[in-house]
Parts: C-alpha cells; sequence; structure tokens
C-alpha cells in the first residue's frame, strides 16, 4: 500500500539484521541455526513476512514491538530475535538487558530510506542527489556514532569486580575511622 501511495529515494543506510540470542548461547550462529527453534518477531513487521516466505521451517513468535521481543529471549521463550541492530543496540542499552548477545547475522537487510508523496517525484530527486553527496566515509562517521552495538561483556563478572573494589574501599573507610576514634580517645586520656 505505501508504493502506491509513496516515492522512495534511494536507500541511504543499509543495515544487516542480526540475530541477538541469550548469553548462554556462546557461538556465533546463522539463519539455517534457526530452523526448528523459536524466534520472536514484530507482529506485521517485514521480518516476519520475509521469514514466513523464506525459511519456513523456523517457528515464529510474534511479538508486540521490540522490547516484549528482546524480552522473549530474555526470559527464554523464544531462542533468538531476528532485529535490526540499531533497535536492538538502543533497547538492550536502554532497558539494561544483561543477558542477550547479537550472536551473528541473519542476511536480511533492513534498508533507510525517505518517503515522499507520489504527486511529488522532484523532491525525490532532489532528496538522492543531496545523498549521493554524502561521500561514504561520512557516512560511516553518522553510523558510527548513532549505532553502537553492546559490548559482549560479562556483567556478572563486571559487577562482582565493582562490588569487590567498592567493599575493598568501604573497609578501608571504616579502618581509617576506627583509628581516627582511638587516636581522639587517647588524646583526650
Amino acid at each position: 500500500d505505501r508504493e502506491t501511495k509513496y516515492l522512495f529515494t534511494k536507500p541511504y543506510l543499509i543495515f544487516e539484521n542480526m540475530i541477538v540470542t541469550s548469553t548462554d548461547n556462546k557461538k556465533t550462529i546463522g539463519i539455517a541455526s534457526l530452523y526448528g527453534k523459536k524466534v520472536a518477531v514484530v507482529k506485521g513487521n517485514s521480518i516476519e513476512e520475509d521469514l514466513k516466505r523464506l525459511y519456513p521451517a523456523i517457528e515464529l513468535v510474534q511479538a508486540d514491538d521490540e522490547l516484549r521481543g528482546l524480552l522473549l529471549v530474555s526470559f527464554k521463550e523464544a531462542d533468538a530475535m531476528i532485529i535490526e541492530p540499531q533497535r536492538a543496540s538502543y533497547i538492550i542499552a536502554d532497558k539494561g538487558i544483561t543477558n542477550l548477545r547479537i550472536a551473528g547475522r541473519a542476511e536480511m537487510y533492513f534498508q533507510l530510506s525517505f518517503m515522499v508523496r507520489n504527486d511529488m517525484p522532484e523532491l525525490r530527486e532532489i532528496l538522492d542527489a543531496g545523498l549521493a553527496a554524502i561521500p561514504e566515509s561520512r557516512r560511516e562517521e553518522i553510523k558510527a556514532r548513532w549505532v553502537r552495538f553492546p559490548d559482549d561483556v560479562n556483567i556478572a563478572r563486571l559487577l562482582k569486580l565493582l562490588g569487590g573494589v567498592g567493599s575493598v574501599a568501604l573497609l578501608e573507610i571504616l579502618w581509617n575511622l576506627l583509628l581516627r576514634r582511638q587516636v581522639e580517645l587517647r588524646t583526650v586520656e
């Protein structure tokens, strides 16, 4: 329906959708690894349509939005989710979901384009010309600035380390307070 009402510029950014799994899965996986598995998808999303058409052996679990889909994976109600990497990285970081990781490439692409009304082809041409003038190096800079992938950090280990450092600092403060109190008591005598 959008294609009949609107015109689209050439894509200005193209992302390969990624496979997100729990951190329990240590392997790098591809789309074929998902055959027979439960994969979370956003209901009505183009990824859902493509998976149904191209990979019928994958069991799809519908979610209302990306966050709910990622939570299905986080709580092990789905084995994986195929999602645009910029959305995944933002949601994972924003919501503090610590048990998910990008486990592989889905070999499915998300293309960002500008959409204009179909009665304005000149505007599409102007936008295409403007986009074509942006060098690839600048596009990569923009992508690097705005699209971040969460590092594969072991959050539990990091929290233990921070807790250990915090405990040592707290003990040192308490020890200093006790020594100061002893010095004050002895100076009064």
